[in-house]
């Protein structure tokens, strides 16, 4: 039996929001081992139709800057879901500091990561780390600090991700769904350079390959659920997404979110030529 990774994703692939749902029903609940002490009971989606949800809409973020084709796309579904009655609050979102929110989640995430390191890899981490605390701002310290973290730190850093997590709770007192981009840009060519040393062109200028992390941390660093619906294409005619992100364990919730868009806005198109 395995053990539970700290930051992970059980993320099927699927061409419809049924069929991602039918997938979570096979992968959610307990391991064989656990099955004889509890179950899983997921609460129902929170809403029926598009005009009954309280939507926040994240186009684009100062520290995470999103190339212009993909902010359009997603202000563009906004604007239809308004027009469909939905209560839409455009920039809302909880109130934190995009970059502190960011290094946090990537200390979290290499510190997860680090049982998989070889010990040269986790040697130079924490020749690296040496001197480096939490309150970092500064990307490599982060990676070096995350994977050398002691068990110490890590309890400190998840004491403060249980805060950031009430503050989201408390967001989705007030919001059903969050909707931010998946990525700052649409899909870029594959390459062999290491994420640290890569770059990705926004807006006409470069920008650290990294950064795209920020938007699976917004959710990942607390564990909430984010579906993907497809929303639009690129200029070059690329795929752009929507991530919908809902309050913990409100997977059901952003799976009848992303089947309503299938209905109402826009589905699955196979690419020209498949």
């Amino acid at each position: 039996m395995r053990q539970p990774t700290d930051i992970a994703v059980v993320g099927p692939l699927a061409r419809s929001a049924a069929d991602l749902e039918v997938a979570l029903q096979i992968i959610s609940g307990p391991d064989r081992e656990e099955a004889c002490a509890w179950s899983l009971d997921l609460p129902e989606a929170r809403q029926a139709a598009l005009k009954d949800f309280r939507v926040a809409v994240v186009s684009d973020d100062d520290f995470a800057e999103v190339d212009g084709p993909v902010s359009a796309q997603i202000e563009a579904l906004g604007a239809f879901l308004a027009r469909e009655g939905a209560q839409v609050s455009p920039g809302a979102r909880p109130d934190f500091d995009s970059r502190a929110l960011y290094i946090h989640y990537m200390i979290m995430l290499r510190a997860a990561a680090a049982a998989a390191a070889t010990d040269e890899d986790f040697a130079e981490a924490e020749v690296s780390a040496r001197g480096v605390s939490w309150r970092t701002r500064d990307v490599a310290e982060a990676n070096a600090y995350g994977l050398a973290l002691s068990h110490r730190d890590w309890l400190r850093l998840n004491e403060q991700r249980l805060a950031v997590a009430a503050r989201w709770r408390a967001f989705f007192e007030d919001f059903d769904v969050l909707l931010c981009p998946v990525l700052s840009t649409a899909a870029f060519p594959h390459s062999e350079i290491p994420p640290g040393e890569r770059n990705l062109t926004v807006n006409g200028r470069e920008v650290p390959f990294e950064n795209q992390l920020f938007w699976a941390g917004y959710a990942g660093l607390v564990h909430l659920p984010a579906s993907v619906a497809p929303i639009g294409l690129s200029p070059e005619g690329l795929p752009i997404g929507v991530q919908i992100i809902g309050p913990k364990y409100g997977d059901l919730t952003t799976l009848r979110f992303a089947r309503l868009l299938e209905e109402r806005y826009r589905a699955f198109q196979p690419p020209p030529g498949w």
